[in-house]
């Protein structure tokens, strides 16, 4: 009876040990051979820089390397030849498994239309800032004296908000402060506001607050008093306003003083 329950224990102990070795075994060939084959373990694949390619371009150069590319967007960039890759997804030199599929954001034709700003009286880096944030550019840079300084008096499309192209240069006006120089006053009396403006720009002056007066008699449209007075004795400093009072009523709108800094 105990050679029994030994040889029985025996013949158990034998199974259980195959039944091991053949866990062992299935687990070795699972890691090492079936895993590595159906994922392509270390098999990978550097992804090449393909911004700046033609899309034409794209599909023979990405199949020779076992990948492949989808476009999900398209967007406008200035100096940008159309149908070329802007950006992709992954970046440059990430390793990836065979045949992945890389997307990319490509330049169109199309130049899309954007809001103007309304720069004015804003500083200049944060003008930069916006014209940057719509896609607009910035241009000519000049300054002129004024009681301001480094904010923008004026913008090459003027003061109204109107449409332009992604990519327009916008030309700004930057003040600089008053500084020292003196101009004389000059006199503005029995002129246009637009021959007044004329005069007061190449002084370096800017035309102030201009109050209609639809009372008095006189041609409309024609400067009868402006402050600081005329004085031959009298100078002010460049960049400086002067007010004017004008015969006749604001056609523009039709009351009270208005504020031009044109």
């Amino acid at each position: 009876m105990d050679l029994f329950k030994v040889k029985s224990f025996r013949i158990l102990g034998i199974h259980v040990l195959a039944m091991l070795i053949f866990s062992l075994v299935a687990m070795l060939l699972l890691f090492y051979l079936y895993l590595p084959y159906t994922t392509k373990h270390g098999q990978t694949i550097t992804v090449p820089d393909i911004k700046n390619m033609k899309t034409s371009d794209l599909e023979p150069y990405l199949t020779s390397l076992n990948l492949r590319f989808q476009i999900i967007d398209s967007s406008y960039e200035v100096n940008k030849q159309p149908h070329t890759v802007i950006s992709q997804n992954p970046e440059p030199n990430t390793l990836v498994k065979e045949n992945r599929k890389i997307y990319v954001i490509v330049s169109t034709k199309t130049v899309p239309k954007v809001i103007m700003p309304n720069l004015i009286n804003s500083s200049l880096k944060s003008s930069k800032m916006i014209l940057k944030s719509f896609g607009l550019l910035v241009g000519e840079i000049k300054n002129r004296p004024h009681f301001t300084n480094n904010v923008v008096l004026k913008q090459s499309t003027g003061d109204r908000v109107v449409n332009a192209e992604k990519g327009t240069k916008i030309d700004l006006v930057i003040s600089n402060g008053l500084g020292n120089n003196l101009v004389e006053i000059p006199n503005l009396d029995g002129l246009s506001l637009d021959k007044a403006k004329v005069l007061l720009s190449a002084l370096g002056l800017e035309m102030g607050s201009q109050i209609f007066d639809g009372v008095s008699s006189g041609n409309d449209g024609i400067i009868h008093k402006q402050k600081p007075a005329f004085s031959t004795q009298d100078s002010i400093q460049i960049g400086s306003y002067i007010d004017v009072w004008v015969f006749g009523k604001d056609t523009r709108s039709g009351q009270g003083p208005v504020i031009d800094t044109e």
